[in-house]
């Protein structure tokens, strides 16, 4: 269950953006932020609620939403519907790379819903297509994550050079230190050919920093006890005792792990914030 924690990531870049003044209108092209979501959507409800508070947001600018992990395609289906009904069919849908646990696979609980959406679509390839955007954008895109990041490491394997221009990647992963039960990954977290993708604080952070990110926050999440087992005493009191345990080690009790990192300035970066504000400066000059 991660229903408190992609929903969490979206609040925060909504509580962190510029351009959202309550009453003021604001169009999509002028949005503050472009933004690309990467999501496991399918399963938990978390995923469709960031996915629906970032479509009601006006703050951002959707370029496109990749899905990741398990069954890819009937994920993007899933998106394809979901957009469609929420009169957004116009923004793109990434079809990521099929992933599943060793020896199972990963199945939707909303498969129902998503075999309504379009069966015959060509769906591009979501590596390729967060690459392209941030050749497009350089300097100007934050990238979520809210699934595994098995897109991410492809595309850090692919074009490492590339994606350092982002503007910040924003994620929300699970803890592996703790273990996943079947999945019987060791403590170090995956970092492999295949592109499997689930990290500790360490590896995650690591990675980060060597694809040219400075790191700004680190932070465990407690599980969302209230949500599990209702709203009493007793999960209040768990969730009380998993918030002091996260004081003694974040490795051990985080239920999910959040990040905020923003990329070091490059040359690109440097060139883009350059001609915004001096186009912004010419036009508060011919204003005056």
């Amino acid at each position: 269950m991660r229903s408190v924690g992609a929903i969490f990531v979206f609040c925060m870049l909504c509580s962190a953006s510029l351009s959202a003044q309550s009453g003021t209108p604001t169009s999509r092209a002028d949005a503050t932020e472009k933004i690309i979501i990467d999501t496991d959507i399918g399963g938990d409800i978390d995923d469709a609620f960031a996915v629906g508070l970032a479509l009601r947001s006006p703050e951002f600018h959707i370029l496109g939403i990749s899905s990741a992990w398990g069954d890819t395609q009937l994920r993007a289906r899933l998106l394809s519907r979901f957009l469609k009904e929420n009169g957004r069919g116009d923004i793109p849908i990434a079809m990521g790379i099929a992933k599943h646990p060793p020896g199972k696979l990963d199945v939707l609980t909303q498969a129902l819903y998503a075999q309504g959406g379009p069966a015959d679509h060509n769906y591009p390839d979501a590596v390729d297509f967060i690459l392209q955007q941030i050749k497009l954008h350089p300097g100007e895109i934050t990238l979520i994550a809210i699934g595994p990041e098995t897109n991410l490491g492809a595309a850090i394997d692919r074009d490492a050079a590339t994606f350092r221009k982002l503007k910040r990647v924003v994620l929300m992963g699970g803890s592996v230190y703790r273990g996943y039960g079947q999945f019987n990954y060791g403590k170090k977290g995956i970092l492999d050919a295949t592109h499997t993708r689930l990290f500790t604080f360490r590896t995650l952070i690591d990675l980060l920093k060597q694809s040219g990110y400075n790191i700004f926050e680190v932070r465990g999440i407690p599980a969302p006890f209230p949500l599990a087992i209702g709203n009493n005493f007793i999960s209040r009191f768990l969730l009380r005792v998993n918030q002091a345990l996260l004081h003694v080690s974040k490795g051990l009790f985080s239920y999910q792990i959040f990040v905020r990192a923003v990329a070091k300035p490059t040359v690109d970066n440097l060139l883009v914030e350059t001609i915004e504000t001096s186009a912004e400066l010419l036009r508060t000059a011919l204003v005056d």
